[in-house]
């Protein structure tokens, strides 16, 4: 019993020596890596590079995206969920999400266009002009959330998979204003400030395409 005792004891003294040793050693490299992540991190916010084929950073760096698509997630997922996944992602070198403002059955939402707990995108279903504040309010949270682990949001106003026929049949009730050559001195096409406008690419399909802003 008592070498039992005694082995017990070499075996926790052991244990504590090695927490004392190597938590501090595990500090400092945890310290040393987020400075290297702070370090590779761009500086925001991005735009494009000077030859218009490649992204920059704030002080003209290149900007390499590793990117992943939780397109639903804003449907999917709540804001605590939306921020583990977030981190994550991050900790897997991920600095890149496309997400889908607007979500339906498409891509893995609901047919209303719901979140996981009922909230609908618009008071009038259907209804663009109708926005509903809590969710455009929960989205709002989780684009800060991924900020807040410096991911670059590439946010799909609404996914023509299933938003398609809402957006033709917007412009069909309330047809978008066109842009017109200025008259002289008046501003460029495109840089007017105006709401993004419905446009008949070649193939028929309705696009959403919003003004130049660089």
């Amino acid at each position: 019993m008592r070498n039992t005792k005694t082995l017990v004891g070499s075996l926790i003294g052991v244990a504590l020596l090695s927490l004392t040793v190597l938590t501090p050693a595990r500090a400092t490299v945890d310290a040393a890596r987020a400075h290297a992540d702070a370090q590779a991190a761009p500086a925001y916010p991005l735009k494009v590079g000077p030859t218009g084929r490649y992204l920059v950073d704030r002080h003209g760096v290149p900007v390499l995206l590793t990117g992943d698509s939780p397109q639903a997630l804003t449907v999917n997922l709540s804001p605590h969920q939306a921020d583990g996944f977030f981190a994550d992602r991050k900790a897997a070198g991920v600095n890149a999400m496309w997400v889908n403002l607007l979500c339906s059955t498409y891509t893995g939402g609901r047919p209303d266009g719901s979140t996981y707990d009922g909230i609908v995108p618009f008071t009038m279903p259907g209804d663009l002009a109708t926005p509903n504040p809590a969710y455009f309010a929960r989205v709002d949270r989780m684009l800060r959330l991924a900020a807040g682990h410096g991911l670059v949001v590439f946010l799909d106003p609404a996914e023509t998979g299933s938003f398609l026929s809402v957006r033709v049949a917007r412009s069909e009730r309330q047809p978008e204003r066109r842009n017109v050559a200025p008259a002289a001195g008046g501003p460029r096409p495109g840089l007017t400030g105006r709401r993004p406008r419905l446009s008949g690419p070649p193939d028929g399909l309705t696009c959403l395409r919003a003004p130049r802003t660089m």
